[in-house]
C-alpha cells in the first residue's frame, strides 16, 4: 500500500469512528458520515482485493441514503421478532454462499471465505440498523471480531484498529440502546 493510500485509509478509519459514535447516539447524521466512510473503503478494499467488502461499501452508500430517508424522525428501537430473525439468518447464509462461490472462483481475493462472511453479516446488520432492531449490535459484534482478525492479519492496521473499536462500540451501543428501551 502506498503512503497516500495509508492516509486515505486512516481518514476512512477516523470517519468510521465518528459514524459509530453517531450510531450509538442514534443520531441521523450518521448516515451522511457513513456515505463518506463507504466511499473511502470502496477505494481501499478494491485496491487490496477485498471485493466483497468493496461491494458491501457500495451497498452501504445505498442503504445510507435509505437510512437517512427512513430516519426522518429517529425511529423507536425495537426487538427482532422470530420471523425477522429467521429471515436475517437465512439472508446471511444465502449471501455468504453466493459471495464465497463468486470470490473463490472468479477473484484473487486473499481470504474469500472471511471476506464473504464479513460482508454477508454486514449487509444484514446494516439493514437491521435501518429498521432500528436492537439485535443488529450482536451481528456487528460477530462481524467486527472476524474483521479485526482478518484485516490485522492482512496488514491493514488502521482498519483492524477501526474494527476493534467497532467491536467495543457495538457492546456499548447495545447497552445504550437497551437502556433507552426496546419495544
Amino acid at each position: 500500500m502506498t503512503i497516500p493510500d495509508l492516509y486515505i485509509e486512516i481518514f476512512g478509519a477516523l470517519t468510521g469512528m465518528i459514524y459509530v459514535l453517531l450510531e450509538i447516539l442514534k443520531h441521523r447524521s450518521m448516515w451522511i458520515v457513513g456515505i463518506l466512510t463507504s466511499l473511502v473503503y470502496i477505494y481501499i478494499f478494491g485496491r487490496l482485493g477485498f471485493y466483497a467488502m468493496m461491494g458491501v461499501n457500495i451497498y452501504y452508500v445505498g442503504i445510507s441514503i435509505y437510512g437517512l430517508w427512513r430516519w426522518k424522525a429517529a425511529p423507536d428501537i425495537c426487538r427482532t421478532g422470530k420471523r425477522t430473525a429467521l429471515f436475517c439468518l437465512l439472508a446471511v447464509v444465502s449471501i455468504f454462499f453466493v459471495l464465497y462461490f463468486v470470490l473463490g472462483h472468479f477473484t484473487d481475493g486473499p481470504v474469500p471465505w472471511a471476506d464473504a462472511l464479513i460482508a454477508s453479516m454486514s449487509v444484514v446488520a446494516t439493514w437491521m440498523l435501518s429498521h432500528s432492531y436492537l439485535e443488529q449490535w450482536g451481528v456487528w459484534i460477530a462481524a467486527n471480531v472476524l474483521a479485526t482478525a482478518v484485516y490485522g492479519w492482512q496488514g491493514l492496521y488502521p482498519t483492524a484498529v477501526l474494527y476493534m473499536a467497532y467491536t467495543v462500540a457495538a457492546v456499548v451501543g447495545y447497552r445504550r440502546w437497551l437502556s433507552v428501551g426496546a419495544d
